[in-house]
């Protein structure tokens, strides 16, 4: 296996493992809060803590990058994400728990960052490729449920924290190896002035047209998955549906986006990513709305199971669109994707304050407010594309 080929498979592994990490707290949640006795707007606060780490992250990753190197800025994110995973297996102050999800947080979003980036280097922004990396995100975030019922069921629940974290260290040994003596320029086919943009680091792409768009679309697709990854499960079982069937629910959300991802992968070379990215933004709309009326577990997990279908593809075709920023500018990535995780802190706890009031349907409801922002700027994205974007 060549360099190239080597990274790939690196970027590949660590993105299953940011899966896994993307449903865990939520799949925790629901035993977290009681080992704890904590409320449940503290656990809007604690999703919202994660999603702050993935803010900060954004900002700050990609200048750590600049001024120690890529291999070493990794390998350190990596190992921040696995120590909070750790951590929260252990009894503590909730303010040191609240502290440590912003950890993870931190960890998580800058490797989700540098893989995104570098993929897109290496590819030239190929939108298949990018659906491939993100079904290997959907088929990590399959596995956390699974493996926390497993575990759970056998040992404790702190039990697949202690998994995860073996896992995630296997990522930070690839990474050291397929980041040896790692250059930009060896890995992409960008002429010279990008390779010189991205050295230097600078905020041109903030003049970019349509730049903002993509913020906006990540915004509210980050606020919409965050709140639901976080949530899923504790809304199921105040449902009144078993506990093992809540979790089977996250693990069918990601197994359905599995395959709607592969699919995507496939139709984005006959159309254009930004159709895909508007209809399925208009179905994610619909079925959301259908999930919260539905009733039963044969009804919630039909609705649950075209839910994930419809946002299956939004991810990775947001992605690919910001690859014109993200392969000339090194901190355009990071940009993206702090203005990404702002929704990503603010909507579930927003969705946590309001189930504490109206109940968790009155909680859910509000996620259905950045759906219709989500159908609103990818249609705006239609005219973006006519003109020729």
């Amino acid at each position: 296996m060549n360099r190239k080929k080597f990274l790939i498979f690196s970027c590949f592994y660590s993105f299953f493992c940011s899966g896994m990490v993307s449903m865990l707290i939520g799949s925790v949640l629901p035993d977290l809060l009681a080992s704890r006795n904590l409320p449940v707007e503290q656990g809007g606060l604690l999703i919202s803590c994660y999603s702050f780490g993935n803010l900060i992250s954004g900002l700050i990753a990609g200048l750590i990058a600049l001024k120690i190197g890529e291999k070493f800025s990794v390998i350190l994110l990596i190992l921040l994400t696995y120590a909070g995973i750790f951590l929260i297996g252990f009894e503590f102050n909730p303010i040191y728990l609240f502290l440590i999800c912003v950890l993870i947080g931190f960890g998580r979003g800058g490797c989700i960052s540098f893989d995104t980036r570098t993929i897109n280097l290496i590819t030239d922004g190929n939108t298949k490729i990018q659906s491939i990396l993100h079904s290997i995100f959907a088929l990590g975030a399959i596995s956390a449920p699974v493996i926390f019922v497993f575990l759970r069921n056998i040992f404790y629940w702190q039990a697949a924290l202690f998994a995860v974290v073996i896992l995630g260290l296997i990522s930070a040994l690839l990474s050291w190896v397929g980041l040896k003596d790692f250059e930009t320029e060896k890995f992409t086919n960008a002429p010279d002035p990008h390779a010189k943009q991205f050295k230097s680091g600078n905020y041109k792409f903030l003049s970019e047209p349509g730049f903002f768009t993509v913020c906006a679309l990540m915004f509210c697709y980050l606020c919409c998955e965050y709140a639901i990854n976080g949530w899923l499960v504790t809304y199921v079982q105040n449902k009144n549906m078993p506990s093992d069937f809540a979790q089977g629910m996250a693990a069918l959300l990601w197994g359905v986006m599995l395959i709607g991802r592969l699919i995507c992968a496939y139709i984005s070379e006959y159309v254009p990513r930004k159709i895909i990215l508007f209809v399925l933004s208009v179905m994610a709309l619909i079925f959301f709305i259908v999930m919260l009326f539905a009733s039963g577990n044969f009804y919630t997990a039909l609705t649950v199971g075209i839910l994930g279908l419809s946002m299956s593809g939004i991810s990775p075709m947001i992605y690919a669109s910001a690859a014109p920023f993200s392969n000339k500018y090194p901190l355009a990535m990071g940009f993206i994707f702090s203005v990404g995780c702002f929704g990503a802190m603010l909507m579930p706890y927003l969705v946590g304050f309001t189930a504490g009031i109206y109940g968790f349907n009155g909680g859910m409801a509000m996620i259905s407010g950045t759906f219709v922002l989500l159908v609103i700027f990818s249609f705006s994205n239609l005219f973006l594309l006519r003109k020729g974007e």
